[in-house]
C-alpha cells in the first residue's frame, strides 16, 4: 500500500505466540476422523488441506447425500485437493489408513453478485459499518471478512486502512470512526470471501489500525470492492469511543507553547494574532516511526511575538488546514519567559 504510512508504523506490533481457530461445520454430514480445511483460491476455485495427511490417500467426489461417489483426480502434494472442474453441490471424501474425511458442500466457483456497502454517514467523526455484498458459489458455511480504507483517489491509490481486528479497542463488526485527518479522501470498502475453514490466525496486539500490513484489498474472484463516497467534514464532535484516538491532536499552554501529535505526518501552522496584527510559524512533520511517540513542542520565536506587543492574543494551531486547538494567552508573560533566549 502506498501513501501515508511508514514502514516503522507497519512494524509497530507486539507479536504473541498464540493461534486462534474458527471451526466450520458440515451440516447434514456424518462425523469424520480425518479433518481438513476448506479454503478458496484467488481465482474463485476451492481447495482442501488434510491437516493430518496419511499416505496413500484417495479422493472421491460425491453427491450431497453421499449416495453416489466417484474417484476424483484433484490430489496435490501434502494432502491438498483442488476442486478443479467439479460440479456444484459436491462433497469430497478422502480416505487414508482406514480414516475418512468429508468436506463441506461445494457450490461451485465463487464470484461476486453485488458490491459491498456501508451503514452510516461518510463523514469525519462518524461511525461507519461495512456491509458484505452477495455471492454465488463457494463452500457451505463460509463467511466474509470486511475492510474499510481511506484513499486519496477514486482509483484506490494512496490508501490507509481504517480497520484492524488486532487493535485492542477496535470497533465491532470491522466498523470504524472516520478520523478528520481523512477529510476529502474516498471511503473504500472491500469484502473478501474466505472459505469455510477452519481458519488459523496468528494473534498479536497492534498499537494502531493504521499500518501497511496487507494493504487495501483489490477486486478479484473472491474479493469485491467499492468506493462509497468522499469523506465530508464533521458536523459535530466524535461521540463513539471505539477505535484509535484522533490522529491529529494539539493543545496550547498558558505560556503559548503548542504540543501536538500527527499520527500520519502533517503540516502544522501556529498562529498568534492581536489587534489586527498576526504572526505565524509553520512546520512539516514526517510520519512518526511509532504511534506512541511523545508530543512535539512548537512555539513562536521571541522576535515574532515582539511584533504583537504586550497584552492578550489569540493563538491557534492548524493541522493540514484544520483548526485543532486555540487559546488566549498573555503576551507580556510570554515575553518574560523568552527574555534572554534565542528564537
Amino acid at each position: 500500500m502506498s501513501g501515508r504510512v511508514t514502514r516503522g508504523a507497519a512494524l509497530a506490533l507486539t507479536l504473541l505466540a498464540l493461534c486462534a481457530m474458527t471451526v466450520a461445520t458440515k451440516p447434514g454430514l456424518a462425523d469424520d476422523s480425518l479433518p481438513m480445511q476448506a479454503l478458496l483460491k484467488p481465482d474463485g476455485s476451492g481447495f482442501l488441506i488434510v491437516n493430518t495427511p496419511s499416505r496413500p490417500m484417495s479422493w472421491e467426489a460425491c453427491s450431497a447425500d453421499l449416495a453416489e461417489c466417484a474417484p476424483f483426480d484433484g490430489n496435490e502434494p501434502n494432502g491438498w485437493l483442488n476442486t478443479g472442474d467439479a460440479q456444484p453441490e459436491t462433497v469430497f471424501r478422502v480416505t487414508g489408513d482406514g480414516s475418512t474425511g468429508l468436506s463441506p458442500l461445494w457450490h461451485g466457483n465463487v464470484s461476486p453478485l453485488t458490491a459491498p456497502s456501508v451503514v452510516g454517514e461518510v463523514r469525519a467523526n462518524e461511525l461507519v459499518r461495512p456491509v458484505p455484498g452477495q455471492w454465488q458459489g463457494g463452500w457451505e458455511g463460509e463467511g466474509d471478512v470486511l475492510q474499510l480504507a481511506a484513499c486519496r483517489t477514486q482509483e484506490a491509490t494512496g490508501c490507509t486502512t481504517l480497520t484492524d481486528s488486532h487493535y485492542p479497542s477496535t470497533c465491532p463488526g470491522r466498523s470504524a470512526v472516520i478520523d478528520p485527518a481523512f477529510i476529502g479522501d474516498y471511503l473504500h470498502v472491500a469484502n473478501r470471501r474466505q472459505g469455510a475453514g477452519p481458519h488459523y490466525e496468528l494473534l498479536y496486539l497492534s498499537t494502531s489500525p493504521y499500518h501497511a500490513r496487507g494493504g487495501v484489498w483489490r477486486p478479484s474472484s473472491i474479493t469485491s470492492a467499492a468506493v462509497v463516497g468522499r469523506i465530508a467534514p464533521p458536523t459535530g464532535k466524535r461521540t463513539n469511543r471505539c477505535g484509535f484516538p484522533p490522529l491529529n491532536r494539539a493543545s496550547i499552554s498558558r505560556s503559548g507553547i503548542a504540543r501536538l501529535k500527527c499520527g500520519l505526518g502533517c503540516r502544522v501552522l501556529l498562529i498568534a494574532g492581536r489587534r489586527g496584527r498576526r504572526v505565524h510559524v509553520t512546520r512539516k512533520l514526517a510520519p512518526p516511526e511509532w504511534f506512541t511517540q511523545s508530543p512535539i513542542a512548537l512555539r513562536l520565536p521571541r522576535r515574532l511575538l515582539a511584533r504583537l506587543g504586550s497584552g492578550r492574543a489569540r493563538m491557534v494551531v492548524r493541522i493540514d488546514g484544520r483548526r485543532v486547538a486555540r487559546r488566549t494567552v498573555l503576551l507580556s508573560a510570554q515575553a518574560r519567559r523568552h527574555r534572554g533566549r534565542r528564537p
